[in-house]
Parts: structure tokens; C-alpha cells; sequence
């Protein structure tokens, strides 16, 4: 829940919000999936959507609220107005590697061992 969406009724499961089957890609289009932090109700959906279908070159969205992840197929040559319009509303993402959950990124961040009192105290 983040400040666009301060009630939480508003951020139950949405039977529309669920993770779907990937629709198929028209010819020539290319994928960018993006970890959005602050993307986890459907007022961020929609803010999201309405700011990316205006843009040329966007040909879907795929919204997955509950692992935070926006797909969006395009057939543009670079990323860069997608990233600027998401920033430009408090949305930026970061970009995940095909085929790569984000999760199995932050592996090496979950094996570097146990706490010491160091870590703890911070010194």
C-alpha cells in the first residue's frame, strides 16, 4: 500500500490484478519486465496504465501486482521514454533479466552468512 492508495480495501486481490499467461507478442516486439517497489494496488495500475498506453511504441501491459512486476511489450528502439514517463510518476522500475525471477538475483544477498555482533552494532 503506498500513499496513492491509502486504503486498504482498495489493495485486496483484484480477480483482474492476478498473474495471467503471457499474451502472445506481436512481430518485432520486444519485452521489458520491471521490479516497481511501489506498485501493489490497482490505484498504482491504473496510474500506471494510463501513463504508458499513451505512449507510441507500447503495444501491452501485463500487470502483476502481487510480485510487483509490470511486463510491457513494445516495438520501440530503447527503453528510455518508458523509464521516464514510470519516474516522471513515482514509478520507476528495475529492469529483471529475461528468464530470471528477481528473487534468484537477490540470492547471492541472502548467502553471505550469519550476523555477527559486529554487523549488528554496526562498528
Amino acid at each position: 500500500m503506498s500513499a496513492e492508495c491509502p486504503d486498504s480495501a482498495c489493495c485486496a486481490p483484484q480477480p483482474d490484478s492476478q498473474a495471467k499467461a503471457p499474451l502472445p507478442l506481436p512481430a518485432g516486439s520486444k519485452t521489458l519486465r520491471l521490479k516497481i517497489q511501489k506498485m501493489d494496488c490497482p490505484a498504482e495500475e491504473t496510474l500506471i496504465r494510463k501513463a504508458i498506453n499513451g505512449l507510441p511504441g507500447v503495444v501491452g501491459l501485463e500487470f502483476d501486482l502481487i510480485n510487483r512486476v509490470l511486463t510491457i511489450n513494445h516495438n520501440l528502439t530503447d527503453s528510455g521514454s518508458i523509464d521516464a514517463t514510470l519516474t516522471g510518476i513515482g514509478m520507476a522500475g528495475v529492469p529483471l533479466s529475461h528468464g530470471v525471477k528477481w528473487t534468484q538475483r537477490l540470492a547471492p544477498l541472502t548467502n553471505m552468512g550469519p550476523a555477527t555482533s559486529h554487523d549488528v552494532n554496526g562498528c
